[in-house]
Protein backbone atom coordinates (compact mmCIF):
# COMPACT_ATOMS: atom_id res chain seq x y z
CA UNK A 1 0.00 0.00 0.00
CA UNK A 2 1.23 3.07 -1.03
CA UNK A 3 1.66 5.89 1.79
CA UNK A 4 1.91 9.53 1.25
CA UNK A 5 5.12 11.35 2.59
CA UNK A 6 6.08 14.80 2.98
CA UNK A 7 9.23 16.66 4.29
CA UNK A 8 13.19 16.44 3.68
CA UNK A 9 15.41 14.44 2.24
CA UNK A 10 18.80 14.27 2.67
CA UNK A 11 21.63 13.64 0.29
CA UNK A 12 23.72 10.63 1.10
CA UNK A 13 26.07 10.39 -2.18
CA UNK A 14 25.88 11.04 -5.97
CA UNK A 15 27.63 8.89 -8.38
CA UNK A 16 28.04 10.07 -11.87
CA UNK A 17 27.12 7.70 -14.57
CA UNK A 18 28.69 7.63 -18.53
CA UNK A 19 27.57 4.65 -19.84
CA UNK A 20 25.99 1.01 -19.30
CA UNK A 21 22.25 2.56 -19.74
CA UNK A 22 19.67 2.08 -22.14
CA UNK A 23 20.10 3.59 -25.78
CA UNK A 24 17.21 6.53 -25.13
CA UNK A 25 19.27 7.66 -21.92
CA UNK A 26 22.41 7.79 -23.60
CA UNK A 27 21.68 11.40 -25.18
CA UNK A 28 21.24 12.52 -21.45
CA UNK A 29 24.82 11.49 -20.17
CA UNK A 30 26.62 11.85 -18.47
CA UNK A 31 24.23 12.06 -16.21
CA UNK A 32 23.69 12.27 -11.48
CA UNK A 33 22.02 9.47 -9.68
CA UNK A 34 21.53 10.54 -6.10
CA UNK A 35 20.81 8.55 -3.19
CA UNK A 36 18.36 10.33 -0.90
CA UNK A 37 17.40 9.18 2.79
CA UNK A 38 13.74 10.15 2.94
CA UNK A 39 13.74 9.71 6.94
CA UNK A 40 14.63 6.08 7.10
CA UNK A 41 13.83 5.19 3.45
CA UNK A 42 16.27 5.44 0.91
CA UNK A 43 15.40 6.36 -2.28
CA UNK A 44 17.94 6.94 -5.87
CA UNK A 45 17.03 9.29 -8.41
CA UNK A 46 18.17 12.29 -10.22
CA UNK A 47 18.47 16.32 -9.67
CA UNK A 48 15.77 18.18 -11.51
CA UNK A 49 18.85 20.52 -11.78
CA UNK A 50 21.91 19.80 -10.33
CA UNK A 51 23.50 22.15 -7.58
CA UNK A 52 26.99 23.55 -8.42
CA UNK A 53 28.59 21.75 -5.64
CA UNK A 54 25.96 19.12 -3.59
CA UNK A 55 27.11 18.31 -0.12
CA UNK A 56 26.67 15.14 1.67
CA UNK A 57 23.87 15.60 4.38
CA UNK A 58 22.22 18.59 2.00
CA UNK A 59 18.82 18.99 2.37
CA UNK A 60 16.68 18.78 -0.72
CA UNK A 61 12.45 18.18 -1.86
CA UNK A 62 11.18 15.70 -4.15
CA UNK A 63 9.01 16.61 -7.22
CA UNK A 64 7.07 15.37 -10.25
CA UNK A 65 9.05 16.05 -13.27
CA UNK A 66 9.64 13.76 -16.24
CA UNK A 67 12.39 12.09 -17.66
CA UNK A 68 12.11 10.98 -21.35
CA UNK A 69 7.98 11.57 -21.09
CA UNK A 70 7.35 9.42 -17.76
CA UNK A 71 6.61 10.93 -14.71
CA UNK A 72 9.57 11.07 -12.17
CA UNK A 73 10.23 12.18 -8.77
CA UNK A 74 13.17 14.65 -8.96
CA UNK A 75 15.55 16.22 -6.54
CA UNK A 76 15.39 19.74 -5.59
CA UNK A 77 18.58 21.17 -3.47
CA UNK A 78 17.07 23.58 -0.55
CA UNK A 79 19.88 25.62 1.17
CA UNK A 80 23.43 23.42 2.15
CA UNK A 81 22.66 24.98 6.13
CA UNK A 82 18.83 23.66 6.44
CA UNK A 83 20.15 20.06 7.37
CA UNK A 84 23.48 18.23 8.05
CA UNK A 85 24.01 14.66 8.72
CA UNK A 86 26.42 12.77 11.08
CA UNK A 87 25.26 9.74 10.54
CA UNK A 88 23.02 7.49 8.46
CA UNK A 89 20.24 7.84 10.90
CA UNK A 90 20.63 10.76 13.25
CA UNK A 91 20.17 14.56 11.98
CA UNK A 92 21.74 17.48 13.18
CA UNK A 93 19.48 20.83 12.95
CA UNK A 94 21.26 24.38 13.06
Amino acid sequence: MATPWSGTAVLLAEVRVHRGVPAPFLADGPYDLIALDLGGLRFLTRWASRPATPIRGQACTLRWGEIHGTPWPLAHALQAQTTFVTSPRRRVLP
